[in-house]
């Protein structure tokens, strides 16, 4: 059984320590030392919900820097920085750094024109647990609002735009009169298992 190996060295900075196992197990590339690939950046997600459990160490919606330092045998060491204090400038000198990723959450909020294309965006980009809402306004268009992680500038949900459009917010009038909510909390995993009626 896996067991990752925690260490919170202050308030902003946390060691994680993986093993040969573990990092196969999250799709750590210890050769390579990036996170370009989609496995490590939803095994992050599941890394860093381990670390808020079990060592207290909460990113939030904070910028955090990701640093993967490979060890001889395999293994790794993973360095989070939560950014609180850092100036953009040392933000950017870091980043362009070998081996260390820039990772953000934000809510994006993306429109389709039709329930087809939402549903084929979904089945594309998909992943189980993203915070999430549906609504669909009074001309039959969708609009998913949803929590992202970013790494290094690209969304998880980039894929989204390929069938539909990235807008600035759910349009106040889609939230009052003129659209109904249809999914809250868990509405990609909905779509994506097909429990929406409206969208049959």
């Amino acid at each position: 059984m896996c067991a990752l190996e925690f260490l919170n060295i202050n308030d902003t900075k946390l060691k994680i320590t993986l093993t040969a196992e573990e990092c196969s197990l999250y799709h750590i590339d210890t050769a390579n030392s990036n996170f370009s690939g989609n496995d490590i950046k939803r095994s992050l997600r599941d890394i860093l919900a381990i670390a808020e459990r079990e060592s207290g160490f909460c990113t939030g919606t904070e910028r955090i820097l990701v640093q993967i330092c490979p060890l001889p045998d395999m293994s790794c060491e993973l360095f989070i920085t939560r950014l609180v204090n850092l100036s953009r400038r040392d933000r950017d000198d870091l980043t362009a750094t070998p081996g260390i990723s820039l990772i953000e959450k934000k809510v994006s909020v993306y429109r389709f024109d039709s329930a087809e294309e939402l549903i084929n965006a979904v089945k594309i980009a998909y992943r189980e647990g993203i915070d999430s809402d549906l609504y669909r306004d009074d001309l039959g268009r969708y609009y998913i609002r949803a929590g992202e992680g970013v790494t290094d500038g690209i969304s998880e949900l980039e894929i989204f735009v390929e069938f539909g459009e990235r807008i600035s917010s759910v349009p106040i009038a889609v939230l009052s009169e003129y659209g109904t909510l249809l999914a809250k909390k868990n509405a990609i995993d909905k779509i994506y298992l097909g429990d929406i009626a409206e969208l049959k």
